[in-house]
């Protein structure tokens, strides 16, 4: 006989870091709860059987895992702990959600082949196996991609839709739809991100902490066309901008420095659409670096 067993604080705590996880920011009804409880049941019994400190696949405790379940059943059950866990995760989506379109960004033009999971192109919250085994709505991606870019999902040219804001952190299309202009953007400098060379660029003011910023840059034949991406992320933004996307004034006095080989000339922002001379905002000296608002760069979108 085994002693009766109950889950563990270490157990209990990553339950809590589960549920904050994968609990979506809207409110979920009925039926999704029902959906979250299984999803979660079943993560935490793989979980606790590849753990190994209290059940096993090979040796499975059976008691402890009805414990587990039945402690999980008493989350869902628990009207003030739903509340308590909606209204938390309602303040850090927001700042989530930036990250994790910087973290995007990041992803696809760092030095490297980037891989893209099928399914990822829109919020996925899903667990580890059989969790992210779930099946792919493609449906609902190629209509949200026709919408992004005005076709059908055969190909043929469709209604023209207006441009999505990627301020608007929970619509469903907001992570495809900067997936899909950067896929874009390498597309048309395939030999820059394949072979462009990588340069690290400060920021610095009040926020500079809270930014990170890189050049590619390939060195063309003929010299006279060079090509180059200055890449504009934020980090850690949920001290400063809690509630609302870290765009514009919110960067106060913060900049970045343009290395002077990479200063004369017009940028196009191709996330935005939006053109961008520094030297309009900035005094210039052909032998310095010129400093960058960051509150122009990322004064429309919370990436550049």
């Amino acid at each position: 006989m085994r002693e009766r067993v109950a889950p563990d604080a270490q157990m209990e705590y990553m339950l809590y870091q589960t549920l904050v996880g994968i609990w979506p920011a809207r409110e979920p009804d009925a039926g999704e709860r029902r959906a979250l409880y299984e999803r979660v049941s079943e993560f935490a019994r793989k979980a606790a059987r590849e753990a190994k400190a209290r059940t096993s696949w090979t040796d499975p405790d059976e008691e402890y895992e009805r414990a587990l379940a039945s402690f999980i059943r008493s989350l869902f059950d628990r009207e003030e702990f739903l509340r308590e866990l909606h209204s938390f995760v309602g303040t850090i989506a927001p700042s989530a959600a930036w990250n994790a379109l910087a973290r995007v960004v990041l992803h696809l033009t760092s030095p490297g082949v980037p891989d893209l999971y099928q399914g990822d192109e829109l919020w996925n919250y899903s667990l580890v196996d059989p969790d992210n085994r779930r099946p792919v709505a493609y449906d609902r991606r190629a209509e949200l991609l026709g919408e992004l870019t005005g076709m059908s999902p055969l190909g043929d040219k469709a209604q023209a839709f207006p441009p999505l804001r990627l301020t608007e952190f929970s619509a469903d299309a907001t992570k495809l739809a900067l997936i899909h202009r950067l896929l874009r953007i390498r597309t048309s400098r395939p030999a820059l991100f394949a072979h462009g060379a990588y340069r690290p660029l400060a920021a610095h003011g009040e926020r500079g902490e809270h930014i990170v910023a890189f050049a590619r840059h390939l060195h063309a034949n003929p010299p006279n066309a060079p090509q180059s991406a200055i890449i504009v992320v934020p980090r850690l933004t949920h001290s400063f901008a809690p509630d609302s996307p870290p765009i514009g004034d919110l960067w106060r006095d913060t900049i970045f420095r343009l290395p002077p080989d990479l200063a004369a000339t017009h940028w196009l922002d191709a996330i935005s659409g939006r053109d961008l001379d520094p030297s309009e905002r900035a005094s210039t000296d052909p032998a310095l670096s010129i400093p960058v608002p960051i509150s122009l760069v990322l004064s429309s979108a919370p990436v550049a």
